[in-house]
């Protein structure tokens, strides 16, 4: 089940997406693939409630970039919902090429999905559609790909959440001064809480619980169909 962004209304399945380059599936694409795979394994987000307030993970910053604007573009393919921002990075997608002015137009930011707290009637409403603990948290399993609301014309963000994983790109106009996109990534850290920069420099990180639910991500777009007729109810009565 997923969001349809140019039907504007949920469809069932996932939407058929083309990728970057269909004759290098089986090469450089099919390698971000599963370096995404090991990434995502290693971080230890392929559980069906993420409950945790801390977690360390390892990364090589470049092929996680590569991988987070792959399968950005392609959902922006799918959905036909602003793909061109993203077209002007398909060799760096592809082969790492021009790196440098990448990292400087890209800036990558991170955390933890907060789980949802449920009260004893929600949980008793509830328990048999989404994974809830003991003490009633819950952060279901979930992908969601999505641009995120911003007035500015400096630059755009795309979110992707991934299980207890959420990532913001940052994306800038190419002619903006780097003094000038450093000042607006500090700004969307102190209104994003939680949410760490991910250095190219580095190699682990250990990243915190945001201020944001699955619920506050979830918007009108969950993977899983058995989660969504629940989160849906949870979402129209304002829970966080």
């Amino acid at each position: 089940m997923g969001w349809n962004e140019s039907a504007q209304k949920i469809v069932s399945g996932e939407a058929k997406i083309k990728d970057v380059c269909k004759p290098c599936n089986n090469g450089p694409l099919s390698d971000l693939d599963s370096y995404g795979k090991r990434f995502l394994t290693n971080a230890g987000v392929f559980i069906e409630n993420f409950l945790l307030e801390r977690r360390t993970v390892q990364y090589e910053y470049s092929s996680l970039l590569r991988w987070l604007l792959k399968i950005s573009f392609n959902s922006a393919r799918a959905s036909r919902n602003k793909p061109k921002v993203l077209e002007r990075y398909k060799a760096f997608i592809l082969n790492g090429e021009d790196e440098a002015r990448v990292l400087n137009e890209v800036f990558l930011f991170a955390g933890l999905v907060k789980p949802a707290r449920f009260s004893n009637k929600e949980v008793e409403d509830y328990s048999d559609q989404l994974p809830i603990s003991e003490d009633g948290l819950s952060n279901p399993f979930f992908v969601r790909l999505s641009w995120v609301p911003e007035s500015s014309k400096s630059y755009i963000i795309r979110s992707v959440v991934i299980g207890g994983l959420v990532f913001h790109l940052m994306v800038f106009e190419r002619e903006l001064k780097i003094g000038f996109r450093r000042v607006h990534s500090r700004r969307w850290l102190k209104a994003n809480k939680g949410m760490k920069l991910m250095s190219s420099s580095k190699s682990v990180i250990t990243l915190n619980q945001t201020n944001r639910s699955f619920l506050d991500y979830i918007n009108m777009q969950l993977m899983r169909e058995n989660h969504f007729e629940a989160a849906n109810k949870l979402l129209t009565r304002g829970l966080k």
